[in-house]
């Protein structure tokens, strides 16, 4: 829970603090144990790779999504596998090596696909990046308006961290008003939900 918090707050390498610590308690942990929760073990090392990939250690944030996806190999996919999948996708997205953007492409692709409503939300969102990387407004645009039409369905504790900036971002320089109407709403009830429900929550 304290990663969560440090990575929400862009707090690196205080989460990574905590990251460490809580993949050396299951690197101590009986292999009976890692079997009744293997969820929370492999989130446990998501978070890591999280961190590791925030941070740009690409090289170790791979090595740890393989041993989430060790702990999570039998549960049902969007059961752990679907975020390992994203934060792979997410990762290959950051460069620009053409085989590299293709390959986060498809595991993007893949996850949307098969994904909750939430994290089908997300992996939208990255493809809508890495569409407007390429420049490819007009599809970074559908990817953003999927978004919206997703994450308007969620509860609001479920927000797609900067999703609504970047809609708004984009729409404010195309001076699209309707669109920038639309997500600046969106954008101002986020930021109200967050103090209200998130950041004060987890401060406490």
């Amino acid at each position: 829970a304290m990663v969560e918090m440090l990575i929400y707050w862009k707090l690196h390498e205080e989460a990574n603090l905590y990251a460490t610590r809580g993949v050396e308690l299951i690197e101590k942990s009986d292999s009976k144990i890692k079997q009744k929760n293997p969820m929370v073990f492999g989130q446990i090392y998501l978070y890591k790779g999280i961190v590791m990939k925030d941070m740009g250690h690409l090289d170790s944030c791979g090595y740890y999504l393989d041993k989430a996806s060790q702990m999570v190999k039998t549960l049902p996919y969007n059961s752990g596998q679907v975020d390992i999948d994203i934060i792979r996708g997410e990762m290959f997205t950051m460069g620009t090596n053409a085989d590299s953007l293709s390959k986060g492409e498809k595991m993007l692709l893949a996850a949307q696909l098969q994904a909750t409503p939430r994290n089908k939300a997300v992996a939208s969102f990255d493809l809508a990046q890495l569409a407007f990387k390429r420049g490819d407004d007009r599809k970074a645009e559908q990817l953003l308006d999927t978004v919206y039409a997703i994450s308007r369905q969620l509860p609001a504790s479920l927000c797609i961290t900067g999703a609504y900036e970047k809609g708004l971002s984009h729409y404010l320089k195309t001076g699209n008003l309707l669109m920038v109407s639309k997500f600046a709403e969106a954008y101002l009830g986020e930021q109200q939900n967050t103090v209200d429900k998130v950041t004060v929550p987890k401060l406490a």
